[in-house]
């Protein structure tokens, strides 16, 4: 898969407007219903089966997204769906970071539209419904999964996700002005 401004293929012929799949490596073809999203796509996660999709982008394949966006990958042909929780109308407005938990639920390190307490907050989407995990310690970013977990960086130190709550790892000296990035490895 492959995700940004772009609008069409190299060669101008295929319209792609922002995302594309190649099964042979050198043709690409468009995703979904093939229209694409509106705007451009900035970061991917992917789980079991889904695809998820966020950038600056208002509607992917015809729908209303608000940025966020998934793709149910057993159906063929499916278009992007949006993830509103809509019997709480929760949703995110802005995402700054997401991993797919080992769970198959989607955390999102960004900015929501019902919850509780506003601003910037980590959500948990289930599949059908929003909820609010940010820890008691703070706003966690930077989310990444690795081994059977969810990591992110918080004013607290290093977090993880666990699938139920949050622990901290550690104590890094000097956090957080010598913590930058993080990055699992196999």
């Amino acid at each position: 898969f492959a995700a940004g401004e772009f609008t069409a293929d190299g060669a101008g012929t295929t319209t792609l407007n922002h995302f594309a799949f190649t099964s042979d490596g050198s043709d690409w073809l468009p995703v979904g219903f093939a229209l694409g999203m509106d705007g451009p796509v900035t970061m991917l996660a992917a789980g079991d089966n889904r695809l998820y999709a966020a950038g600056t982008f208002s509607f992917a394949d015809g729908n209303f997204c608000s940025g966020l966006a998934q793709l149910q990958q057993d159906i063929n042909p499916t278009p992007w769906t949006s993830l509103v929780d809509v019997a709480n109308q929760r949703f995110a407005k802005t995402v700054y970071s997401m991993a797919v938990s080992s769970g198959d639920e989607l955390i999102v390190d960004g900015e929501f539209q019902g919850f509780t307490v506003a601003g910037r907050r980590v959500g948990k989407w289930n599949g059908s419904m929003w909820t609010d995990i940010t820890p008691a310690s703070g706003q966690v970013s930077n989310l990444q999964h690795h081994n059977n977990a969810v990591f992110g960086q918080s004013t607290a130190g290093v977090m993880r996700w666990d699938g139920t709550s949050w622990s901290q790892l550690g104590i890094i000296p000097n956090y957080p002005s010598s913590f930058y990035i993080m990055q699992g490895y196999p």
